[in-house]
């Protein structure tokens, strides 16, 4: 019966993005603007299909490494993926370390989580972390597919790998972690988060290091998924289909291009734990900030860098909440102030606190900084916007 169910999804899976390709090839040609909307469904389509045949296609050799990996991933039939919080297993292990006006104020919370992370265990972490991958992997299928049609190549949309785009690699890691490491510091000594100890796994008995993995694969799979079609294929889409189809001005074109993705991210955001409106608005000045690296650079590797190195930091170097993303292991074990939420953030974390615009912002200004020999001056500046907008409805490679 399974066998029948996994085949039935494959099949539909198949047929849907079969149409989402004819759907998104009749309208490659036409010059009514509508058709930029009717691109985008059919995007969106394609990649949720390409997604679920991929969980099917990877399903068996998923659960092959799940097992041979069961006595490091306990009870992996037992938990969930959606699974954000495993009540099960208490924490803090070690309540003692926490100063006594933590605990204190811990108890006239009277709630059952009251320093807001989410924990799990490394199977859930396993689970979450394979259907991140087949997403990602739906992304890059989905992009390849549609440039495919569009008769350009993947490197259109800023995707280039080669030695020359290193830099922006590096650059990308390296910046995501000293603003992460930067907005540590701060919450620590503000005294919105407590640091407890190192090197801690939720569950214990479970391998920090394999856990660890689990979570580079994860966060390396959520940086594919999000940037690539975001700032990678929505933005040059959008900012084309307006340049050519209503004549708008090219620098024009790019800021509506920036306010569209800049709004699906958010949107992208608005069901995870503990979000609020700050939670997304500092989100949507992260969302520019990425389009900002993507134009700077001209490569799609600085901000996906970025996205990985702010995320994995976040999360797992310094053990703090990622949008509400639980965590199973992390080199630093805090635990952040039970009345403090509106300055550390609460359940969805950092990037709720009002310190994250002043960080997003300090990093638009490290990479302007970093180009500024590329960029030169304001006026060039807008001429690369112009660049890149005309680059977006240049002809397309056949």
């Amino acid at each position: 019966l399974q066998v029948y169910r996994d085949v039935s999804k494959a099949v539909y899976a198949s047929a849907l993005a079969a149409f989402a390709c004819f759907l998104y090839a009749l309208c490659a040609s036409s010059n009514l603007f509508v058709c930029i909307f009717v691109r985008l469904g059919a995007f969106c389509a394609l990649q949720g299909a390409l997604t679920r045949l991929g969980t099917v296609v990877f399903k068996l050799p998923s659960k092959w490494l799940a097992a041979s990996l069961s006595h490091l991933l306990p009870k992996m039939e037992e938990v969930l993926p959606q699974e954000t919080n495993c009540d099960a297993i208490p924490w803090p292990h070690e309540p003692s370390r926490l100063p006594e006006a933590w605990r204190q104020a811990a108890a006239a919370e009277k709630t059952k989580r009251p320093y807001f992370l989410n924990h799990v265990r490394g199977a859930t972490r396993y689970q979450q972390a394979f259907l991140r991958v087949c997403a990602a992997i739906s992304s890059v299928l989905t992009v390849i597919l549609l440039c495919a049609i569009d008769g350009r190549e993947i490197a259109a949309v800023g995707l280039r790998l080669d030695a020359a785009s290193l830099p922006d690699l590096v650059l990308g890691l390296g910046l995501g972690f000293a603003q992460i490491t930067a907005l540590f510091l701060c919450e620590v000594g503000l005294g919105w988060v407590s640091v407890l100890g190192s090197f801690e796994v939720f569950a214990p008995g479970e391998s920090f290091f394999l856990n660890f993995l689990i979570d580079i694969v994860f966060h390396l799979a959520v940086a594919v998924n999000e940037e690539l079609p975001l700032r990678g294929w929505l933005l040059l889409n959008v900012a084309g289909a307006f340049s050519s189809q209503l004549s708008t001005p090219p620098r024009l074109s790019f800021f509506i291009a920036v306010a569209m993705q800049t709004g699906l991210f958010a949107m992208a955001h608005a069901n995870s734990p503990g979000a609020s409106r700050v939670g997304l608005v500092n989100i949507s000045v992260g969302g520019i900030a990425a389009a900002l690296f993507l134009l700077l650079s001209n490569s799609l590797l600085l901000p996906m860098a970025w996205h990985f190195a702010w995320n994995l930091t976040m999360g797992n170097v310094y053990g703090l909440s990622t949008s509400g993303i639980p965590i199973s292991a992390t080199v630093v074990s805090v635990a952040p102030h039970p009345q403090k939420a509106h300055l550390h953030g609460g359940t969805f974390g950092p990037e709720q606190s009002p310190l994250a615009p002043a960080v997003y912002v300090a990093g638009i200004a490290a990479i302007g900084l970093f180009y500024s020999r590329r960029i030169g001056s304001v006026d060039e500046f807008l001429s690369s916007v112009d660049q890149f907008v005309n680059g977006a409805t240049a002809p397309v490679i056949m």
